[in-house]
């Protein structure tokens, strides 16, 4: 039996896999497996030990059976793992960019010979990969191969986990206006429409994030959205029944997203009860303390871009749901990310009406939120409210007031 405490026993791990029998080669995999996983110095004795492009090669060899190509697509994963039990941040940068691991998973989930659940770890193991900054996301979706068989494989008869996986890296490749219209023509809002209209979060979120960013500053892809239907419902009005109170407050968010940044790309007006009536007060409601912090700044930083350009949209916002003293209540977070997304909020709600601003510092004391935040000890909170200040509408008020 084979420890792995020993420089010895690397070396002799790494001749077995490349030079032993099938049942030697399994065994010694089975060996790495159990070693790497949960544990970076392990995973940091396999990259040192060059064992990498051969855990590669074993991979993408179809000599190889699929127990054998399993276990070393599992020793790969290990090191993007979604948990404390991943590599580090260096381990991974390594893979992705010395060894090129992309490729080599790509390659897997194209094959036409691999199994279903071989094809589920290698786009588990992408999805993963994607969440990091070092991943090679630019023109991914310019491949028109890979992203024609990503849309293929999340048909309504792949499993829940290859359709989460498929949108969520769909999410993390749209980059550009190009990558948008990319996803647009190829198809994937009747994908999407009918992942949204799952009775499972797990993927209505994903799907609602795809959909967020595919329409986000695009009347294209914001026009198409508006002809979109799905079981005698438009997507519009499906993405307006979701923002209901009886959906988890992320589904909430993210479909009030999507009405917002379809009305901001001109395909809807203002008056439009699913924005004025349906998205905006969604929106004021999840800027309340009760809820987690990250759906409080997303929500306020998106109700920001909802009332920006439109004074009628601010005058109902700054009446809606006790949004003013929500997000006075926000200012005094410790949470620099929640500040700066209130402060974004205040601006747009007195972006263009003075009694509004007036009610604002009158009523409200954002004056001296402004001024104590920019004595606060954090630097990162003090460079968030000058911002706000020289940015935003509130200059020439905080000017006058001193």
């Amino acid at each position: 039996m084979w420890t792995l405490a020993q420089e010895a026993n690397w070396e002799e791990l790494k001749y077995v896999i490349s030079n032993g029998d099938g049942v030697d080669c399994r065994e010694a995999l089975i060996k790495i497996k159990d070693a790497v996983i949960g544990s970076n110095k392990q995973k940091g004795a396999l990259i040192s030990h060059d064992l990498v492009p051969i855990i590669l090669n074993t991979c993408i060899d179809q000599v190889q059976s699929p127990d054998r190509k399993m276990d070393a697509l599992v020793i790969l994963g290990s090191f993007f793992a979604g948990s404390l039990a991943k590599g580090s941040e260096e381990q991974v940068e390594c893979l992705v960019k010395q060894y090129n691991i992309v490729p080599y998973l790509l390659k897997e989930i194209m094959s036409k010979d691999n199994s279903k659940k071989c094809v589920e770890t290698c786009l588990s193991t992408l999805r993963s990969i994607f969440g990091h900054t070092c991943a090679p996301k630019e023109n991914f979706l310019a491949n028109t191969d890979v992203l024609k068989h990503f849309l293929r494989l999340a048909s309504a008869g792949s499993s829940l986990k290859t359709q989460i996986c498929i949108t969520s890296i769909l999410v993390s490749v749209c980059q550009t206006n190009e990558d948008q219209l990319r996803l647009l023509h190829a198809g994937t809002l009747q994908i999407l429409s009918r992942m949204i209209c799952y009775d499972n979060e797990d993927i209505q979120i994903p799907a609602l994030r795809c959909l967020s960013c595919m329409c986000y500053s695009n009347r294209s892809v914001a026009d198409n959205i508006c002809v979109i239907s799905f079981q005698g419902r438009s997507l519009p009005d499906i993405l307006n029944s979701l923002t209901s109170r009886l959906f988890p407050a992320e589904i909430q968010l993210i479909a009030a997203r999507c009405l917002t940044y379809i009305y901001r790309s001109g395909t809807l007006p203002s008056t439009d009860n699913r924005i004025s009536q349906k998205a905006l007060p969604t929106l004021a409601r999840l800027c309340a303390e009760s809820f987690d912090h990250s759906i409080i700044a997303s929500a306020s930083e998106t109700l920001a871009y909802l009332i920006e350009i439109d004074s009628e949209l601010q005058r109902t916002a700054a009446i809606t749901n006790h949004l003013l003293k929500s997000l006075s209540d926000l200012l005094q977070s410790q949470d620099p990310g929640v500040k700066q997304a209130a402060l974004c909020c205040f601006a747009s709600l007195g972006a263009n009406d003075e009694a509004i601003r007036k009610r604002l510092m009158d009523t409200y004391g954002l004056i001296n939120a402004i001024l104590n935040g920019l004595k606060d000890s954090n630097s990162r909170v003090c460079c968030i409210f000058f911002r706000f200040i020289v940015y935003n509408q509130f200059f020439y008020i905080l000017y006058s007031f001193l």
